[in-house]
């Protein structure tokens, strides 16, 4: 089994924040190092597994990564009820430097999931990184807070036979099993897509089954692209179906999205 390392960190951070340094078990260690953002909590649960194997499987190649737990989540320290995006960007910073300095290493690529995709582009957008992978990002906070809300009707209407409506749910501070608090959703209402400006190659995964038109159309239409990085879009042949609310308790493996991760480490930058 490989080697990890749990830990807390977070100079400046309070409370500090619990992170995993995977290790590698390959005779020479790579200089390139990976930093993995999560996504929001209730689609954390169902992408952990895969998250996890992604480490190993980055380790394996000679790669060693970091994962960490927001603020108010997972292992970190911090109330639940107290989700801050503001603070969450925060986070990866936090997380970025510390990875940097327990490594000694400046050639940092970045692996971030759907909220924690968007969040580490906002995040980083001025601060220099190798690779920027991103496997189906929030192009709109609007319509991303409007899905969870209608997966968490559903869900109540699937497993209580409880029927609200929407403007009942939005007003409630909880999404999924989680406390939502209504600044959160607000900050999520607000957020937009901005392209990171200092990464040296940007690849967005999408898990649509129809492919990626649809998501390289909501990216451009938040934003142009930035002309001076190289940008590829990759289609997963695994469908996550995040808004399916009948899956929140299913461990994804997208075993394919996994390969095209290790692919894109493995291949020249840009």
């Amino acid at each position: 089994m490989l080697a990890c390392e749990a830990q807390y960190f977070g100079e400046g951070q309070e409370p500090p924040l619990f992170g995993i340094l995977q290790q590698t078990g390959a005779m020479q260690a790579r200089d390139e190092l990976v930093l993995i953002c999560y996504p929001a909590p209730q689609e954390m649960m169902r992408s952990y597994w895969a998250h996890r194997q992604m480490a190993q499987e980055l380790a394996k190649a000679g790669t060693q990564s970091f994962r960490f737990d927001y603020f108010g989540t997972g292992d970190s320290l911090g109330s639940t009820a107290m989700v801050d995006l503001a603070r969450w960007q925060a986070d990866i910073v936090a997380a970025y430097r510390h990875l940097r300095v327990i490594t000694r290493s400046s050639k940092i690529s970045v692996i971030g999931t759907r909220l924690g995709a968007t969040l580490a582009c906002q995040a980083l957008a001025d601060i220099a990184v190798q690779r920027l992978i991103l496997w189906d990002p929030i192009a709109s906070g609007a319509r991303y807070l409007s899905e969870l809300e209608i997966s968490h009707q559903s869900m109540l209407q699937a497993l209580f036979d409880r029927h609200l409506t929407i403007d009942e749910v939005a007003r409630k501070e909880e999404l999924l099993g989680f406390p939502f608090p209504l600044a959160a959703r607000t900050q999520i209402q607000e957020l937009a897509w901005t392209w990171p400006q200092k990464a040296k190659a940007i690849h967005i995964l999408s898990s649509d089954p129809k492919g990626t038109a649809q998501l390289e159309a909501e990216l451009a239409a938040a934003a142009l692209p930035p002309s001076h990085i190289p940008l590829q879009f990759h289609a997963c042949a695994d469908p996550m179906l995040w808004q399916d609310p009948m899956a929140l308790k299913m461990q994804a493996f997208p075993q394919h999205m996994l390969q095209m991760v290790a692919r894109i480490m493995e291949g020249p930058i840009g």
